[in-house]
């Protein structure tokens, strides 16, 4: 096994608050020790350098010569580093790596009074618990109490035990509050064969916002992020929907990611719409704690331009306050539009010529109470894939928000394009495997370069429809990995020809 002997060192070294347990232990080894110096580099050293060089800790079987002597050891993970001696400032001497085996109380006896032994699982035995190698390490301690304390703690820091507690822990947290990790309405349309259409009009688009919410013990305001839940009424899982962004350190957020309910999803006015606000402990992680959350039916919602709940906690007690505004979108019908705006009204003067006017978009309306307008699309869907859409409302002082609608989409010529030029290139490598045939059976030497000819042709030929078929079969997102090597082998191909037609 590598390590960083080191950034060991440095571990083994931290304050006592990093470390789940310290203290002393018996460790039966060899006099040399269990985990010997055996980095040599033949060069002479001075006695200061001897005391400070780092050693290379290497697993070694058991001796005939063991004892147990006093160490101070300390438990970080799944790592329990042991010391020179039984002072907690003395030099680390080894570490434990407590994977792949079990811990199990020992037999007292007359080197160790109360011990643990430490076995690997593949020849498991009567109390033994051991490393993977066949190796075992004897530990023990001065009381009961702490062999005890020290047993439970040693059985516990395996990644394993870590894992098995999280997939507890998840288990109950599902069965609790009815939401299945990781389920959210994009797996859900996979699963289904469904795709977002960029020109279905919502049901309702929502935007979001919340007030005194509550600080922490230290009076700082929390870091929020809205997470929207549905479940329609013949389920009893709640689905992730949307999300909203990150507001840094605010107690009165205002967010400007909309969430749009779409019919297609299977959303009715009977649907549960669960809002749950969170704080943002750490970005990288997306550690979380939950603050509150509030629960209504879309009916509502959908029948409410504007609503104001509480936001309650896990004690039911009232944390913050949510408002949702409402809009119920009309599909725009003054026909398509090319430009980069939905389409405008033209303005004509007294001698019916067009005048310069302002673009407004509809996402803008003119006066308060104008319904709002869904920008039609066009024919998008005929040209992109796999569209993903998100829409955004910024507050403006012009009678209206500034609505915002992005969309992501991966073109279908990332397919068609391909196989065209393969077709192509097929078509060629028939006329010239026809026309290299048609020559007859010539004498040597040109039999041999009318076979290497035909040979190349036919390979070629294989490539390209090899090729064309893949990418004629595959059903799933532009952007993987498997069309990501289809056209890669695409591009080699092109290259191949190139090289083929300059011999």
């Amino acid at each position: 096994m590598r390590f960083n002997k080191q950034e060991l060192l440095t571990l083994a070294t931290q304050p006592s608050q990093k470390f789940e347990k310290e203290g002393i232990l018996y460790v039966r080894e060899r006099q040399e020790g269990f985990f010997r110096r055996t980095e040599s580099t033949g060069k002479p050293e001075n006695k200061n350098q001897r005391g400070k060089s780092l050693r290379d800790l290497n697993c070694v079987t058991a001796g005939a010569n063991k004892v147990s002597l006093e160490r101070w050891c300390r438990l970080r993970g799944n790592l329990l580093f042991y010391f020179k001696s039984r002072e907690q400032w003395s030099e680390p001497l080894g570490v434990i790596i407590l994977e792949q085996c079990t811990v199990r109380m020992e037999s007292p006896n007359n080197h160790v009074p109360y011990g643990v032994r430490v076995r690997r699982q593949k020849h498991r035995q009567k109390n033994v618990a051991v490393f993977d190698g066949g190796l075992f390490q004897q530990l023990g301690a001065n009381t009961a109490e702490e062999r005890d304390s020290w047993l439970q703690a040693l059985q516990l820091a395996s990644y394993e035990c870590m894992r098995s507690q999280l997939l507890s822990l998840r288990q109950r947290i599902e069965a609790f509050s009815g939401h299945k990790h990781d389920t959210d309405i994009q797996m859900l349309r996979l699963q289904r064969g469904t795709f977002t259409d960029p020109a279905e009009v919502p049901m309702c688009e929502i935007s979001l916002a919340c007030d005194n919410l509550l600080c922490d013990g230290h009076g700082r305001p929390p870091t929020p992020v809205l997470e929207i839940d549905v479940q329609s009424k013949s389920s009893k899982t709640w689905i992730k929907y949307a999300r909203t962004e990150v507001v840094e350190r605010s107690s009165n957020p205002s967010f400007l990611t909309t969430v749009s309910f779409r019919a297609s999803d299977g959303l009715t006015t009977e649907t549960k719409i669960r809002i749950t606000a969170y704080d943002i402990r750490e970005r990288v992680s997306q550690t979380a704690t939950p603050i509150g959350s509030a629960i209504v039916t879309f009916s509502t919602v959908q029948d409410t331009p504007r609503l104001r709940i509480p936001l309650k906690s896990a004690k039911t007690t009232t944390v913050g306050f949510l408002t949702i505004n409402v809009w119920n979108l009309e599909a725009e019908d003054k026909g398509n539009s090319t430009e980069s705006t939905p389409s405008r009204n033209v303005v004509y003067g007294n001698n019916n010529q067009q005048l310069p006017s302002h673009r407004r978009s509809q996402s803008l309306p003119p006066r308060l109470g104008t319904k709002i307008k869904f920008p039609h699309q066009g024919q998008l869907k005929l040209l992109f894939a796999n569209p993903y859409v998100q829409t955004y409302r910024f507050h403006s002082g012009l009678g209206g928000d500034i609505c915002v609608h992005e969309i992501m989409a991966e073109s279908k010529f990332c397919f068609q394009f391909p196989q065209h030029l393969l077709g192509i290139w097929i078509q060629e490598e028939k006329e010239l495997l026809q026309e290299v045939a048609g020559m007859g059976e010539l004498r040597e030497p040109w039999h041999t370069k009318q076979v290497e000819l035909l040979d190349r042709h036919l390979h070629l030929l294989h490539l390209y429809s090899q090729a064309k078929e893949n990418l004629a079969a595959y059903k799933g997102s532009g952007h993987s990995i498997q069309v990501v090597k289809v056209l890669t082998k695409c591009i080699v191909l092109f290259l191949i020809k190139n090289q083929v037609e300059k011999s």
